[in-house]
């Protein structure tokens, strides 16, 4: 075996530490570059992906500018075409109904912006469901002649709900504008109710139209959701209103959903809460705009009537106007029977209709017979 030079043994273990050296240097950097490329990589594939969302989004600006612009081209038409030297009471009303039509779609279109990200505030009080539904139905009533549509309410029993009553006129409004534009000429709109439990009342809303495909049914209830034009005649919608109507529903602690079978309606369905104090009443009939009559026939046992005395005698002295001394006598009444929780009920129903001659009947039948 040959011996080398230490010099030579030395500079061969210098060079072999530099090729080590280097190796991993080079292995290094080629894992660097590796990573890089990875980075490099995913950075093109997220900039294709947000040019795809940013090509998509103008798409669908323009899409839904087309939407509104298609609701709200009819009313305005309506608005712009009447001859104002000649109008009739018919076209009067068509104005007055197309100014509602664009303002329920402005005014859903800017609470959904308002409320997005933040709780719907609520204005809540006791209504009548029935005056709620009565009140909506009227302001849809133009629609409804021009296709000769009625509405059919399919219960009897007065149900007093704890709602905002123009929010939830609102939902009523949306949802009936909804089944007049899809349900033939002649045909009807259907209202049924029925209590899911004790604190909350169901509320059906049932169309003749043709229905809504199965595959669009979950995405309805969203905003500004849409469908390719079928041949049933669901056309294409910004779905505001019905976005709408889910976010007010839930605000006030309900649900909302629709059954659809193509070819045979639709029924859209909400809950709502029951006041606190509800008097169901299926013996009181009701005025033409949904709310009972100011004397349901109410027969006071002579107990009902002492334990009613003082407070009847409180309210003769006060005023309608007076809501607030109104109302601090009102809640103090103890519901014993079932007349008194109506006749409460009643005569909140009155103080909130500034009904003074139905206020005063009300306070008589504590010492009159029923008229």
């Amino acid at each position: 075996m040959v011996d080398l030079p230490h010099h030579l043994v030395f500079f061969l273990l210098i060079f072999i530490v530099v090729v080590v050296r280097n190796r991993k240097k080079l292995k290094k950097a080629h894992a660097l570059l590796e990573v890089k490329n990875i980075e490099i990589s995913s950075k093109a594939e997220e900039l294709a992906l947000k040019n795809s969302q940013l090509t998509a989004f103008a798409q669908y600006q323009d899409s839904m500018n087309s939407f509104l612009v298609h609701d709200l081209k009819n009313p305005l038409n309506t608005v712009i075409n009447f001859d104002a030297g000649q109008i009739t009471q018919q076209q009067a009303e068509g104005v007055r109904q197309s100014g509602w039509q664009m303002l329920q779609i402005v005014s859903n279109l800017l609470d959904l912006g308002k409320y997005e990200h933040t709780s719907m505030s609520l204005a809540s009080g006791d209504v009548w469901l029935a005056q709620i539904i009565h009140q909506a139905f009227n302001e849809t009533a133009y629609l409804a002649e021009q296709k000769n549509i009625r509405l059919v309410l399919h219960f009897q029993t007065g149900y007093l709900v704890n709602a905002d009553h123009e929010i939830i006129k609102r939902v009523f409004v949306n949802l009936f504008t909804n089944a007049i534009k899809y349900s033939p000429a002649g045909g009807h709109i259907r209202i049924f109710t029925e209590l899911t439990s004790a604190s909350m009342v169901k509320i059906v809303v049932q169309d003749e139209g043709e229905g809504i495909s199965p595959d669009y049914l979950p995405f309805i209830f969203e905003k500004f959701s849409q469908e390719i034009p079928r041949s049933s005649g669901f056309s294409v919608s910004t779905g505001i209103g019905l976005a709408f109507c889910k976010m007010a529903v839930e605000a006030h602690g309900g649900t909302i959903g629709c059954v659809s079978d193509p070819g045979h309606g639709s029924s859209f369905w909400l809950t709502l809460p029951l006041a606190e104090s509800n008097a169901l009443m299926s013996d009181i009939p009701f005025q033409p705009d949904g709310t009972p009559e100011a004397n349901p026939g109410l027969q006071f046992t002579p107990e009902e009537k002492e334990y009613l005395a003082p407070y009847c005698k409180a309210l003769q002295n006060i005023r309608i106007y007076q809501l607030t001394e109104v109302k601090d006598i009102v809640k103090t009444i103890e519901e014993r029977s079932d007349h008194l929780s109506i006749w409460k009920q009643l005569i909140l129903q009155a103080l909130s209709a500034c009904n003074e001659p139905k206020y005063h009947e009300l306070i008589r039948l504590c010492h009159d017979e029923p008229i």
